[in-house]
């Protein structure tokens, strides 16, 4: 198989997750953008950032932290803050391997609600640094 990156390893885990697929379906799950006139409710995932994490002396280490920022929109706050609450619920502290793809652990560290007035949408905001063993060849 070939290697995947952090935006794929974010949107096997979000589509692959019951919990909120049962809430929104694994087809509302977009990179970027949803489509325009998108029925709701939608989850969209972007990568806002990439820093490698630390040197040693002897060099890179091949740590990386990624800013991945995810937004959950829907016509109520009510059920746009559930399915972000099922996406901290899965994200935060999560560890572990997708697909040879190594996520060393996953923090939120930023949440803000918003409303989209021309299209009378909810939106739930979420900030999560994901840091992983980024492959260097």
């Amino acid at each position: 198989m070939s290697a995947i990156n952090v935006e794929q390893a974010i949107y096997y885990l979000l589509k692959n997750s019951s919990s909120i697929t049962a809430l929104c379906p694994d087809t509302s799950i977009y990179y970027l953008k949803g489509p325009e006139n998108a029925s709701y409710p939608i989850i969209t995932y972007q990568r806002i950032s990439t820093t490698l994490k630390d040197l040693t002396i002897t060099g890179t280490n091949g740590i990386a932290m990624a800013n991945i920022q995810i937004a959950t929109f829907d016509t109520t706050l009510s059920s746009a803050k559930q399915i972000a609450n099922k996406i901290m619920q899965l994200l935060h502290g999560y560890k572990g391997t997708v697909d040879n793809f190594q996520i060393l652990e996953i923090k939120q560290v930023n949440e803000f609600d918003s409303y989209e007035y021309e299209n009378f949408v909810y939106q739930c905001y979420q900030s999560f640094n994901v840091y992983y063993v980024e492959s260097l060849t």
